[in-house]
This record gives C-alpha cells, sequence and structure tokens, in this order.
C-alpha cells in the first residue's frame, strides 16, 4: 500500500500562491526554496570538504592537519585559508544562483544561501555566536552602483541573521 503524503495547510497555502503568482503575474526569478527543491541541491555535509583548504573530499581523507592538497608536503603545502566551512562546490546550481544573485540582484537567494551558510558555521561549532561579528568582503562602489547589489554584503546578512551576530563594514 501507498502511503498518502499529508500537506499542512500553511504549505498548500504557500504553494497555491507561488503557482497562482507564477502563473498570473510571472516571475523574473522563483522563490529561493523552489529554485533549490526543482534541482535537488543540499549544502555539503561536514565529511564533504577540507575544513583547512576547502577541497572536496571523500570520508577520512582529510585529517585535522589538511587534505592530499594541503597537508604539509602535499601539492598545495599550507592550503589557501586555516579553516574553510562551505556549502558546496562552486559549480553547476549553486554557481548558477551565485551569478543570479550578482547580475540579477536575486536578494532573496543572497539571504537563503546566507542563512544556510549561518547553519552550516553553527553545525560545525567552530564560532561562539555570542562573539561573533560578520564581515562582508568589501565591494568596489563603482561595481556596486554597477550591479545594484553588494551581493556579498547581502549574503553575510543572511549569516548574521543565523548567527545573530551583528555584521560590520570594513
Amino acid at each position: 500500500m501507498s502511503e498518502i503524503q499529508v500537506i499542512p495547510p500553511r504549505k498548500r497555502w504557500r504553494h497555491h500562491f507561488d503557482d497562482v503568482t507564477k502563473q498570473w503575474i510571472g516571475w523574473t526569478l522563483p522563490p529561493p526554496e523552489l529554485a533549490i527543491a526543482d534541482v535537488g541541491w543540499h549544502a555539503d555535509g561536514r565529511d564533504g570538504w577540507c575544513h583547512r583548504c576547502g577541497d572536496s573530499v571523500g570520508v577520512g581523507e582529510a585529517t585535522r592537519n589538511g587534505c592530499g592538497t594541503c597537508r604539509d608536503g602535499a601539492e598545495l603545502d599550507g592550503g589557501i585559508a586555516d579553516g574553510v566551512i562551505r556549502l558546496g562546490t562552486y559549480t553547476d546550481d549553486l554557481m548558477h544562483w551565485v551569478q543570479q544573485i550578482k547580475y540579477a540582484r536575486w536578494s532573496e537567494m543572497a539571504e537563503h544561501l546566507g542563512r544556510a551558510l549561518g547553519r552550516q558555521i553553527l553545525a560545525l561549532n567552530c564560532v561562539e555566536p555570542d562573539r561573533a561579528v560578520v564581515v562582508a568582503m568589501p565591494m568596489p562602489w563603482p561595481r556596486k552602483f554597477y550591479r545594484g547589489i553588494d551581493h556579498a554584503r547581502e549574503i553575510a546578512q543572511g549569516v548574521a541573521a543565523e548567527l545573530h551576530a551583528p555584521i560590520a563594514d570594513m
């Protein structure tokens, strides 16, 4: 026998509302939740990347000293950073969404991905949220003026909201 999936009324209304707005008004960009659900994307698990350099790894490949790419005597001795937290590799869907944030001013997706990154930070328990300050990579004002969005700040605001931390400008 197949199970009947019960959808809560609030979710049903949201789907109905999304369908109506898509049909009658049209979307420039879909709601982030739908865009993500359409492709089945999810953030990398904590064992999916090296926490020292950010490179993708298999289970058990990275140690506290890094992975085959960045540990002592490796191809890139020392890595690119000392503590990387990521949502996924910058390819396919994630790359497309970030480009849409930057060039199509998709601030809703910026907040959504920022909050997901904030949850990833909390899950790894690597910062004390009550002592954290979130700082976005500064953007040159001509580029910000031309694009109409400071994408790094938009993402940082999502991270700060999830961590309940202040956001500071450089």
